[in-house]
């Protein structure tokens, strides 16, 4: 907590500053501003602090005074310095009393003095020309002419934040989630181009929906430590940092998700192109089939079933050869499943072996048609009956 007249950082049950003795019972946010000082040095009354011991109490309450404090923390009487007590004493103090006194010195020994009241003047934000200080007759060198650093009185350039720490850590999580959120659309997204298709389009949608949220929120906290680092040098130092960290971080996760998104995308389009054409290779040996088990008995149904089947044929040789082809990379990938790819790819070439032989036999046919009554039974003897022995070895 800082005090509202001068930033003094203060203990949280503190009722009146140590310092100027202004109460915290209202607390005004802090400017940002460096504060200006003066110290007029005219008589004060004072209620003479009782000590008991080695320890001092407030004369007015009859507080404990805390070491380092000009000014009563719970009725805001003025002690003498000269009976303001050291740093607190673990033997004589509690360990709630110690923890809450742990905070930085107010002033400098220098400018301590007996009976003075320390007043800060802040300026406002529309100031231009800083008001002139009051002289300090008593002080070193005559006159107080220089501003006092926001390094001699911790806190003075202090935010409005009442004593909150810093937003880091909601940043760090923040950052962490926009990552998350822009990895997934990033994965989406490669894997749906190595498909060549939207594929995985309910995470792209829920992720796209999320981010503007998570980038504002970001952003804001962001700003946030932005401000903070006006007043103190280390938040801005730690707001660089986790920004450059953040970047870093966001384009790592970015191209592995990508590259991630996109092996599998390739992996799973591979694998959809094999199923598919292994569907098309049956389909279309199952058509072949069914045609030649239609066909008659007769050398002219035989020619006119191998004038039908010649389309088909000619697919199913170009879908033998896509298949060998894609079953090999196939095995090369997926090693474990060697046995089983190679009985596919025997099936295969047998396949292929059946369609070279149907299409001379799709010729032999042709140039039979062209012949007349018993050449024809001739030719198909001669030429057409040594194609189906091969095709019928192969089975």
């Amino acid at each position: 907590m800082y005090c509202p007249n001068c930033a003094c950082e203060l203990p949280t049950v503190a009722k009146f500053c140590v310092r100027c003795g202004a109460t915290t019972r209202f607390v005004e946010a802090v400017s940002s501003a460096r504060p200006f000082v003066s110290i007029p040095l005219g008589p004060t009354p004072v209620i003479t602090p009782k000590r008991l011991g080695d320890q001092v109490y407030c004369g007015k309450c009859g507080t404990k005074a805390i070491g380092g404090n000009l000014f009563c923390t719970s009725c805001g009487n003025p002690l003498y310095e000269d009976d303001v007590p050291g740093p607190p004493n673990l033997l004589t103090h509690s360990d709630a009393e110690v923890r809450e006194t742990e905070f930085t010195p107010i002033l400098p020994t220098a400018l301590h003095h007996n009976s003075a009241t320390v007043q800060i003047q802040e300026t406002t934000a529309t100031e231009d020309v800083l008001a002139p200080l009051e002289p300090i007759p008593d002080a070193p060198g005559g006159t107080l002419t220089e501003p006092i650093s926001s390094s001699v009185i911790p806190g003075a350039n202090a935010v409005a934040t009442n004593g909150i720490e810093p937003p880091v850590v909601r940043f760090v999580l923040q950052a962490l989630g926009t990552m998350l959120t822009v990895s997934v659309i990033a994965f989406a997204v490669a894997d749906d181009i190595a498909r060549s298709a939207l594929s995985v389009w309910l995470p792209l949608l829920v992720a796209g929906f999320i981010l503007p949220f998570l980038l504002y929120r970001t952003i804001k906290t962001l700003g946030t430590l932005k401000h903070l680092s006006v007043a103190d040098e280390a938040v801005g130092q730690a707001r660089i940092r986790l920004l450059k960290q953040s970047i870093v971080f966001g384009v790592l996760f970015t191209i592995i998700s990508s590259g991630v998104g996109y092996g599998i995308g390739t992996s799973g389009s591979e694998t959809h192109r094999l199923l598919t054409d292994e569907d098309r290779y049956a389909a279309i040996g199952k058509r072949i089939s069914d045609q030649r088990n239609s066909g008659g008995a007769t050398v002219p149904t035989q020619i006119a079933m191998y004038d039908r089947l010649e389309p088909d044929v000619r697919d199913f040789a170009r879908i033998c050869a896509t298949l060998h082809a894609e079953l090999t990379v196939f095995d090369g990938k997926y090693p474990g499943q060697h046995q089983t790819t190679e009985a596919s790819l025997h099936n295969i070439d047998n396949g292929a072996k059946r369609a070279a032989l149907l299409l001379q036999e799709i010729e032999v046919a042709r140039r039979i048609a062209s012949l007349e009554g018993t050449q024809q039974w001739t030719v198909w003897k001669s030429d057409m009956l040594p194609l189906l022995d091969q095709e019928d070895a192969l089975n």
